[in-house]
Formats: C-alpha cells, sequence, structure tokens
C-alpha cells in the first residue's frame, strides 16, 4: 500500500512539471502586485484561450511557431499584447484602464 501511494504522488508531481514545461505558462497581476483572477489570455488571431486561476496563474498551449503575440485582457485594465519567444513562465502586469466610467449590464427573464 506504502509503495502505491508514493507512485500515485510521483505521478501527479511528474504531470505537473510536464504540464508547465510544455507550456506557456505565466502569472497576470495588476501594478500592484495583486493577481487578476479570471483574466483572458489567448494567442493573437486564434480560438486558444484560457482563463487565470485564484493566484493570477495560467497555462496555455503553445502556438504552432515561435514567435508568437498573446493577448491578456481584463476589466478595467488596459489590454497588453505581448510577443512569446519560446516556451516559459511570463509575469504580465496590466495598468489600470483610466477611460471606463462604468459598466452596464443588462438581464432578461424568460
Amino acid at each position: 500500500m506504502k509503495y502505491i501511494l508514493w507512485s500515485i504522488l510521483w505521478a501527479c508531481t511528474f504531470s505537473v512539471v510536464a504540464q508547465e514545461q510544455n507550456n506557456v505558462n505565466g502569472k497576470v497581476l495588476d501594478e500592484s502586485g495583486n493577481p487578476l483572477i479570471g483574466a483572458n489570455i489567448f494567442w493573437e488571431g486564434s480560438l486558444t484561450g484560457t482563463t487565470s486561476d485564484n493566484n493570477g496563474m495560467f497555462f496555455i498551449a503553445p502556438p504552432s511557431k515561435f514567435p508568437d503575440k498573446l493577448t491578456v485582457s481584463f476589466v478595467g485594465f488596459k489590454t497588453k499584447n505581448i510577443t512569446i519567444q519560446s516556451l516559459g513562465t511570463y509575469e504580465i502586469i496590466l495598468e489600470e484602464s483610466v477611460n471606463i466610467d462604468e459598466v452596464e449590464v443588462e438581464s432578461t427573464i424568460k
């Protein structure tokens, strides 16, 4: 039983490391260093994308060729385009947008 538990733990650790090594990954932060939860990250001109998690972290499959541009956006912040040269970990800091006065949400019930 002890060997089975160690095998499962080792396999889980290996899969996390493999995921980080085979993807473009990183962290999306505001100017104060706080993580932005739910930021949109996608390859420019593509439908391939993801969102940042509760820690601002993201993993996205690599493009077919490098370099490629990654677009990062979040409500209330300026959209940022970053040229990605290779697999790796990137820290992306978004600036607050001064153009947003209010956000209006409409809903209907059927």
